[in-house]
C-alpha cells in the first residue's frame, strides 16, 4: 500500500481482523496452559489506568467500527494508585470489551472505573456496559467454563474460542479480585470487575 501498489483496503482490513482473532485466541489458549501447569506468577507494579484503558480501547475499537456503536471511556478524577499485575489485569479489560464489542450490533459498550469499598477491602470496580443481545439466565452459571459459549442461535455471528472469560476469571482470582456478569436477553450485560488496591507511598519506588 505504501509503494502505491493497487489493492484492496478491504481486503487488508480483514486479513488484520483475522490476524488479531486468531492472536487472540492463542493467547487464550496458551494462558489458559500456563494456569493448568500453575506456571503464572504475579509481577506487580504500579498501573497507569489511562494508559491502560487507551491500551483496552485500542485493542478493541476495530470490533465495533463498521458498527453503529459507540464505544466509551468514562473513569471519575482521583482514582488511588492501583498495585497489580498490570498485564492480567489488561488481558481482563480486553477479554471483557471485546465480548461486548462482539455481541452488541447497535447503540453502547461503555467501559467505567469506579472506587469502591466493602467492610474488608478497598477495591477499583471496572465495569463493561454494552446494549447486546444478552445472556440467558440458564447459562450465565457456566460461561466462566473453558470452550463453553452460549446458545448457537447467538453466537452464530460472533466466532470466539469460548476461553476468553475462563481466563479472565482465573485472572481475576490470582489477583485477589473476582469478576461477575449480569445480562438480560434484549437489554444487554454488564460485566464487572473487582481488584484489591494495595496503595503505594511512593510509586516511583516499587519502579525502581
Amino acid at each position: 500500500m505504501d509503494l502505491g501498489e493497487k489493492v484492496s483496503i478491504s481486503d487488508v482490513d480483514s486479513i488484520k481482523r483475522a490476524g488479531k482473532h486468531l492472536l487472540a485466541m492463542i493467547n487464550d489458549i496458551l494462558n489458559l496452559t500456563k494456569f493448568e501447569a500453575g506456571r503464572i506468577d504475579l509481577q506487580l507494579d504500579t498501573v497507569d489506568l489511562p494508559i491502560l484503558l487507551d491500551q483496552v480501547r485500542e485493542t478493541v475499537v476495530h470490533l465495533v467500527k463498521s458498527k453503529p456503536v459507540d464505544l466509551k471511556v468514562d473513569v471519575v478524577p482521583d482514582l488511588p494508585v492501583l498495585q497489580t499485575d498490570s498485564r492480567c489485569l489488561l488481558q481482563c479489560l480486553i477479554n471483557l470489551a471485546a465480548n461486548a464489542c462482539q455481541f452488541t450490533d447497535r447503540g453502547h459498550v461503555t467501559l467505567s472505573v469506579r472506587p469502591f469499598s466493602d467492610a474488608t477491602q478497598d477495591w477499583l470496580w471496572f465495569s463493561v456496559i454494552d446494549t447486546g443481545c444478552g445472556i440467558p439466565n440458564d447459562q450465565l452459571e457456566r460461561i466462566f467454563e473453558p470452550f463453553t459459549q452460549v446458545d448457537s442461535s447467538l453466537t452464530r455471528n460472533h466466532e470466539g474460542s469460548g476461553l476468553g472469560l475462563a481466563v479472565t476469571k482465573r485472572f481475576s482470582e490470582l489477583l485477589g479480585g473476582r469478576v461477575e456478569i449480569r445480562s438480560r436477553i434484549g437489554h444487554g450485560t454488564q460485566a464487572n470487575l473487582f481488584v484489591p488496591v494495595f496503595p503505594i507511598t511512593k510509586p516511583q519506588a516499587l519502579a525502581a
